[in-house]
């Protein structure tokens, strides 16, 4: 493979890890974005909630209010009626028949305030579970990620497809057999200089100088 296409391939991998690494960053500043996004629709969700929780509470005044002018009025009715003032009997009927008329509708439209309250409420709640869930997942991902992000970094470090603890066994290993072999070699140079020395004791011993050998042969 020439030099060129080399420089290619490793140029297109760095690209490629460039784009993975900015894709990913990416990401995961979107995830906070739509996390922070869906916190701040709950916030104000929240708001309305309270604004509706006060309408409810001002409904029930202004019914309470009617209520109250109702029963006013009907007694009065009944006071003049008692007292055979029944001009201003039928007054307070009318007047109270006025109250009767704006009380059923406000009757009517507190229900409704209370009804979107409680679904208003249902659909909150289910809402921030939600969030409160991916929120959840988010933190497990970020976890992970980190721990991925460790372990290829280890691996980084160690080398692609390297067995760190295997170099370092075979790099032993074979300090061990030139150990060997070298041991081996000494031990040879040892037998060699012991043989050495009997072959010089034997040869001493058959030019052992004798006199009286000597003299016999005189």
């Amino acid at each position: 493979m020439s030099l060129l296409k080399k420089m290619g391939i490793l140029l297109r991998a760095g690209k490629a890890n460039v784009e993975e690494a900015v894709d990913d960053a990416t990401m995961d500043v979107q995830l906070e974005q739509s996390l922070r996004d869906a916190q701040t629709s709950l916030a104000k969700a929240d708001e309305r909630r309270v604004m509706q929780r006060a309408n409810v509470k001002k409904q029930q005044r202004v019914v309470s209010e009617h209520e109250a002018a109702f029963a006013s009025w009907t007694e009065k009715a009944k006071l003049a009626k008692n007292k055979d003032n029944l001009e201003l009997a039928k007054m307070a009927l009318t007047k109270r028949n006025t109250v009767n008329a704006q009380l059923e509708p406000a009757k009517t439209l507190l229900l409704e305030l209370e009804v979107a309250v409680g679904e208003t409420d249902k659909y909150y709640e289910q809402q921030k579970l939600a969030v409160t869930k991916l929120s959840g997942e988010i933190d497990t991902y970020k976890s992970r990620k980190a721990m991925n992000d460790t372990r290829e970094s280890i691996q980084k470090s160690l080398g692609t497809g390297r067995d760190a603890a295997g170099d370092l066994a075979s790099t032993l290993e074979r300090a061990k057999n030139k150990q060997a072999e070298k041991r081996d070699m000494l031990d040879a140079a040892d037998d060699m200089n012991t043989d050495s020395k009997l072959n010089d004791q034997f040869a001493a011993l058959k030019d052992d100088f004798n006199m009286d050998d000597e003299l016999n042969k005189l």
